[in-house]
């Protein structure tokens, strides 16, 4: 998510293309379909494991 942010705002820093807003039916339907918080922190679980284990004292 944080490398599609980055993206989004180079090419609005750089263009002068207006951006395409989802249509919020569209954007509650895939909300609806992806999951909740439990699919969001089963996907992040592993990354926060990796972080933890390469840098033990970050959160501490």
């Amino acid at each position: 998510m944080e490398r599609t942010c980055q993206a989004q705002l180079l090419v609005e820093a750089c263009s002068r293309i207006e951006p395409v807003l989802i249509d919020p039916a569209a954007a509650a339907m895939t909300a609806s379909q992806v999951g909740g918080r439990e699919a969001d922190r089963f996907g992040f679980q592993p990354l926060y494991d990796w972080v933890t284990r390469l840098e033990p004292d970050l959160f501490g």
